[in-house]
């Protein structure tokens, strides 16, 4: 909001902002189906959830799995058991015992279109002059689409416990506190 209300409105050629709040979720990022999946990993994605899992304690292997994951959540089996000091079966088998408590989800982050336009499209990009090359592709895929309005951020401070420079760059990591009690 600082930059919104503070040096935005003085830069030459700004002649209006409009600040838009999204105040209702619509579908949770982690119940995403789009359709685009070939049918096979559909059927994975989509299959009943491994049988319940006893109760359990998470322990520190739990904490620094969940902890690289939020670093990289498309590490491979390898990566996250070698971060861990672990084998590629254990990092996937504690994984996969996550996945089928709901312990955690995976998730998708796509949005849900109402209204006269019937398409959201979501970028990110390090330079704004990237959109126009998007927009000059949608224009070439789909002719006679028409670009109703476009919305910026200027500035994303933090990002699913990425904390971004000035560029948009990760430069550190904040995990989440899952739990801090008897570890």
């Amino acid at each position: 909001m600082d930059i919104v209300t503070g040096s935005f409105p003085g830069l030459p050629g700004v002649t209006h902002r409009e600040v838009v709040f999204v105040t209702k979720l619509y579908r949770q990022a982690s119940e995403w189906r789009s359709g685009t999946l070939e049918p096979a990993r559909a059927r994975q994605v989509s299959a009943e959830p491994l049988p319940g899992q006893p109760a359990y304690a998470p322990d520190r292997l739990d904490a620094a799995l969940l902890e690289e994951l939020a670093r990289d959540g498309r590490a491979s089996w390898a990566e996250l058991g070698a971060a861990c000091g672990v084998s590629p079966q254990t990092a996937r088998r504690r994984v996969e015992r996550f996945l089928a408590t709901g312990y955690i989800a995976l998730r998708c982050d796509t949005f849900q279109v109402l209204g006269a336009q019937n398409l959201l499209v979501t970028m990110w990009v390090r330079d704004y002059l990237q959109v126009q090359a998007y927009e000059r592709e949608l224009a070439d895929r789909a002719p006679g689409s028409t670009v109703i309005s476009r919305q910026a951020v200027v500035r994303t401070f933090k990002r699913m416990g990425h904390v971004l420079d000035e560029s948009g760059c990760s430069r550190s990591v904040v995990p989440l506190p899952l739990w801090t009690e008897g570890l």
